[in-house]
């Protein structure tokens, strides 16, 4: 979403690789039912959960639009970065709406796949898992972001996105807790998560800042 070049050529990039990825994860679970086939859901129903993952992609993507739209965020190196700046047009207002449209497309399509004859509950449900998604994208994606980018120190902006992703899930298990139990015994799941979060998200955001890309836009450190 930050990244360089145009918004179609990003997606372009993206959204191949996301299927990629998906699909790999699809023969790992049929692979699996094959040979385990009491304890795994049907087929049908992991293909109507798939067909959610489009619209849960643009959630995400939401709160970061403002950020590239209004501040100017984009990741580049100075040396190529664009005389003007990503603006926002008719276009591509065009392509987003068309691409929400065809994600509730996939998501009702994933309604009827599951067979309930309650639609509501399935979408109430979709849109708190989305509004789940794009809440953790923005508390997350933009302060991690620019804490890894414009800190003098690309250690310290490390420890301090990993104490704040850290604090987020501190609070989110309080609240668990608070809810349905204590969760001591899966303690040791929620840590593997964050831990595999903050590595798949720290990670080539290092990669990017040690290659000389650079947070440019609104604030962006000369």
């Amino acid at each position: 979403m930050l990244g360089p070049a145009s918004t179609l050529r990003r997606h372009l990039f993206v959204l191949p690789l996301s299927l990629g990825f998906s699909l790999a994860w699809f023969l790992g679970f049929l692979i699996s039912k094959a040979m385990y086939d009491r304890t795994y859901p049907e087929v049908k129903d992991i293909v109507a959960t798939l067909l959610v993952i489009p619209l849960l992609f643009c959630g995400c993507e939401f709160p970061l639009w403002f950020f590239r739209t209004f501040l100017r965020w984009r990741i580049e190196s100075p040396t190529d970065g664009q005389e003007r700046p990503p603006q926002l047009t008719i276009a591509g207002i065009l392509i987003a709406t068309a691409a929400v449209a065809l994600s509730l497309g996939a998501v009702r399509m994933g309604h009827k796949l599951t067979g309930l004859r309650d639609e509501a509950n399935w979408w109430f449900g979709v849109a708190f898992v989305m509004a789940w998604c794009g809440g953790i994208s923005l508390v997350v994606l933009p302060v991690v972001t620019a804490l890894v980018f414009r800190t003098q120190s690309l250690v310290v902006g490390l420890l301090v996105s990993s104490a704040w992703i850290g604090l987020l899930m501190t609070a989110f298990l309080i609240v668990i807790s608070a809810m349905f139990g204590s969760v001591t015994r899966e303690l040791h799941l929620f840590t593997c998560m964050a831990a595999g979060f903050m590595a798949t998200l720290l990670g080539p955001l290092s990669l990017c800042r040690l290659y000389g890309f650079r947070l440019m836009g609104v604030g962006a450190v000369k």
